[in-house]
């Protein structure tokens, strides 16, 4: 294992309450949290931070819930995940301005659902980002649970999707890969996982059922950060949310299938001569080897600029020499299905 050692902390990023579309209370929701085992929440209601000033960010047990928001423009387009911030970012703004109002407070913020094509519930359209020309956000939200529900939805599986949503997860979509792919090589963007529950509730054979319910959307994508030392409910609640938010900034976090599996023990550094990369590092390249490690044996892959360059199956491990500057990352797969996603070492 890495020299370096980590303390992991799963959690469920993009979450929306009665505060704005969701159907779901706050405490309610932090008590399925504490049943389905997470670490953390980061709600993100629509352009709103009112939950923060109502004052429900803190510890709920053992389960700390942080306070975000989900901004859009004027359009409705360009929807942003904010966090760290205490005051709002408007959302009548360009979309690259409230990106930087974001950083420029001292927050973090992840483009949600950049892709998304869904297109079978009109009353739900997509909500792509658009202005890739804005370079300041934090990371991207590489799968996102609603997201990938909705676009394979249709007249023959939806009530089958309906009663069986975490069948739906198999993989991310590859544009946003392939983007998120692109991206690294000019700078860190940190890939995160986002689940975007909003508990809908619907009609189906004439009965009111939630769809996507809270705590079978817990048992779906997960966002696991590794930390220094370990989350503790007798440690400040300022202090324990820093650390999440750091390891977010800076890329020490994978995100994960957790309907495969949990992912917690999962570790993907790089060794070189006397020292250590851990994902979201970024070095001029010296000779070295990239290690994986899987909590089960499965099959790994190490892809080099969006290209998969080494394969192994059953097994929990995965060992190779660098093939020299690029971006490598690490997927851990469930038989044809993506269970583990790292964030990228980057050698220049």
């Amino acid at each position: 294992m890495s020299h370096q050692p980590f303390f992991d902390a799963d959690g469920i990023i993009h979450l929306h309450t009665k505060y704005s579309d969701g159907s779901g209370e706050i405490p309610d929701i932090m008590k399925d949290a504490a049943d389905q085992q997470l670490d953390f929440i980061i709600f993100t209601d629509h352009n709103t931070l009112k939950p923060l000033k109502d004052g429900w960010e803190g510890w709920y047990g053992s389960v700390l819930a942080i306070i975000g928001m989900e901004i859009n423009d004027r359009n409705d387009e360009n929807h942003l995940l904010a966090m760290g911030i205490d005051e709002l970012a408007a959302k009548n703004k360009p979309a690259t301005e409230y990106v930087t109002e974001v950083v420029d407070r001292g927050g973090i913020c992840f483009l949600a659902h950049p892709h998304e094509k869904r297109d079978q519930l009109p009353q739900y359209p997509p909500y792509p980002w658009k202005a890739w020309e804005s370079r300041d956000f934090t990371g991207m939200e590489i799968w996102n649970h609603m997201s990938s529900w909705m676009e394979g939805l249709t007249e023959e599986n939806k009530y089958q999707r309906f009663i069986h949503p975490l069948k739906s997860l198999t993989i991310p979509p590859d544009e946003t890969l392939a983007k998120w792919d692109e991206l690294n090589r000019e700078r860190l963007v940190v890939g995160i996982g986002g689940s975007d529950c909003h508990a809908f509730e619907q009609e189906i054979l004439g009965v009111k059922v939630q769809v996507f319910p809270y705590k079978v959307a817990f048992r779906a994508i997960r966002t696991t950060v590794l930390l220094e030392t370990p989350l503790s409910p007798t440690d400040p609640f300022a202090t324990s949310e820093a650390k999440i938010l750091e390891a977010l900034r800076t890329g020490r976090c994978f995100f994960v299938n957790y309907y495969r599996g949990s992912g917690k023990g999962f570790r993907f550094w790089y060794e070189m001569s006397g020292s250590e990369l851990q994902m979201g590092d970024r070095q001029a390249f010296q000779p070295g080897v990239f290690k994986i490690f899987s909590p089960e044996i499965r099959t790994i892959t190490l892809l080099k600029d969006g290209v998969e360059i080494a394969r192994v199956t059953d097994t929990d491990h995965l060992t190779l020499p660098a093939a020299g500057p690029g971006v490598y990352r690490s997927v851990v797969w469930f038989n044809d299905t993506g269970w583990i996603y790292s964030n990228p070492i980057t050698l220049l």
